[in-house]
C-alpha cells in the first residue's frame, strides 16, 4: 500500500522574522522611557554637583548607571528571561556563585 505525500511544506506558514533593524528599534522602544530617565538623573546629578565634586564618586555614579542600562538592555534582547542568574538586590549586579546543591532522592 502506497501513501502519497502532499508536496506542500508541513509546516504551517508564520510570519517572517523581523529584521535586524526592526528588532533593534523594537529594543530602543521598549527601553526609551528608562534610558531617558537615567540619562535625565544623570545629568541633574553633574549640573548640581559642585565643581570641587566634579570628578570621584559621581563618576561611580555615572558607571552604576551605565552599568544598569547594560543590563536592562540584556533582559529586555532576551523578552524578559532571566535564567539562572540572581541578581543581587542591594549591589545590582550577578550574585556570585556559592555552590552546587545535592541531588534529592525526592527529584528522581
Amino acid at each position: 500500500m502506497e501513501v502519497l505525500m502532499s508536496a506542500t511544506n508541513p509546516k504551517k506558514s508564520s510570519a517572517p522574522e523581523p529584521s535586524r533593524e526592526e528588532r533593534i528599534e523594537a529594543v530602543v522602544e521598549q527601553l526609551r522611557p528608562q534610558i531617558e530617565q537615567v540619562v535625565r538623573q544623570m545629568v541633574e546629578r553633574a549640573v548640581d554637583v559642585p565643581e570641587a565634586e566634579e570628578f570621584g564618586a559621581i563618576d561611580t555614579e555615572f558607571r552604576d548607571a551605565g552599568q544598569n542600562l547594560v543590563t536592562d538592555v540584556r533582559q529586555a534582547r532576551k523578552k524578559g528571561y532571566v535564567g539562572c542568574s540572581v541578581t543581587c538586590p542591594d549591589c545590582q549586579y550577578a550574585a556570585k556563585f556559592h555552590f552546587y546543591h545535592t541531588k534529592s532522592s525526592s527529584f528522581k
